[in-house]
């Protein structure tokens, strides 16, 4: 492995016989297979990727898994879960390449609460795999006061329940610095 390599950090696979969610704000009518990512990867000299869950398959994450089996060395990959997970599942997930979660709240209404027992377990089972958390979100729903503030408590109840800090994909970028600075990882407390 070279010193320094390309990585693409967030694309999607898909085939046009995957089930779709209900009213999907989107649905794509041609395939991108991850034998396709792996040709437009080789193309363009990169040599790996990480496969973002994708909101319109919801929960489906099948094929991601799939693709991730067929390339384990080049490929990572997340998923989005509509129901509780426990954590056998998860380190299966995780011995295949998944790497983390995608919450998939854009265009929803209102905001989930993510100060609740099954979003706090969850980012708890997360955290100890070492998973990430990316909250896909439309950017004007966190410009609210209200709203912001929510984010960053929850991002701080998910800070304390896995007693360390994780980077969190994207919401740096959308909740501004006083996430950013809250969200950055620091070094696990030391063991009692």
């Amino acid at each position: 492995m070279p010193d320094s390599f390309k990585i693409d950090a967030h694309v999607h696979v898909f085939t046009t016989d995957m089930p779709l969610i209900d009213n999907p704000r989107h649905a794509p009518t041609y395939s991108f297979t991850h034998q396709e990512l792996i040709a437009t990867l080789d193309e363009n000299g990169v040599e790996r990727a990480v496969i973002a869950a994708a909101s319109p398959w919801g929960d489906y994450n099948d094929y991601t898994w799939k693709a991730l089996r067929a390339h384990r060395k080049r490929l990572r990959g997340t998923a989005i879960f509509n129901r509780p997970m426990e954590r056998s599942a998860l380190e299966a997930m995780s011995r295949d390449g998944f790497v983390g979660i995608r919450l998939p709240f854009i265009g929803l209404p209102k905001l989930p609460d993510i100060t609740t027992f099954h979003y706090r377990s969850l980012f708890r089972r997360l955290a100890d795999l070492d998973w990430h958390v990316h909250p896909h979100v439309e950017g004007e729903d966190l410009d609210g006061r209200t709203v912001g503030e929510r984010a960053i408590d929850a991002l701080r109840v998910l800070a304390a329940q896995a007693d360390r800090r994780e980077e969190l994909a994207h919401a740096g970028s959308l909740l501004g610095p006083a996430v950013r600075c809250s969200a950055r990882r620091r070094p696990p407390s030391p063991r009692r």
